[in-house]
């Protein structure tokens, strides 16, 4: 089932079949109970999750709290920062449905990388590509933001 799953995941597009099946043979299935924590905010990264079945939330600390910062739903992935980073995770994910992942070991990926492995390069520059888009749309909304408060600002003063 992962086999075919794979392929419909943004990460993995590119990938021949020969190397889908390469990395499902690096794949650890797990399966989580609506409620549980798949990891926390500041641990440690383990890996790269590969979500095949239910919906996890990511889940950010504040000053106010904990907040949701984005709903997952399957076919997809999270995790892949500390995958390549290997800094402390950013957010914690929580199951919020039955989840099934598949776990691709950061210390597994990382020796592949290290050997050259043309899979696990190709995921490497896949999730860069990913990363820089995701990052695009972050600096969009926080202009959009910044500009919609500059706007603001002399209609507050006005009312003073």
């Amino acid at each position: 089932m992962i086999e075919k799953t794979l392929p419909k995941i943004d990460i993995f597009a590119g990938l021949a079949r020969e190397q889908i099946t390469e990395l499902c043979g690096w794949l650890k299935p797990y399966q989580y109970a609506a409620g549980s924590e798949i990891f926390r905010e500041n641990q440690l990264p383990n890996g790269l999750y590969i979500l095949t079945n239910g919906t996890v939330g990511v889940m950010k600390s504040s000053a106010h709290g904990k907040f949701k910062l984005a709903s997952i739903e399957a076919p997809d992935f999270f995790g892949e920062m500390g995958l390549l980073e290997g800094a402390e995770r950013s957010a914690g994910v929580i199951a919020k449905t039955d989840v099934m992942v598949s776990l691709l070991p950061a210390d597994l990926f990382i020796a592949k990388l290290q050997a050259n492995n043309m899979t696990a390069l190709r995921i490497a520059l896949n999730v860069g590509r990913l990363v820089c888009r995701r990052l695009r749309d972050t600096n969009k909304k926080l202009a959009n933001l910044t500009s919609s408060v500059a706007t603001r600002r002399p209609h507050q003063m006005a009312r003073r």
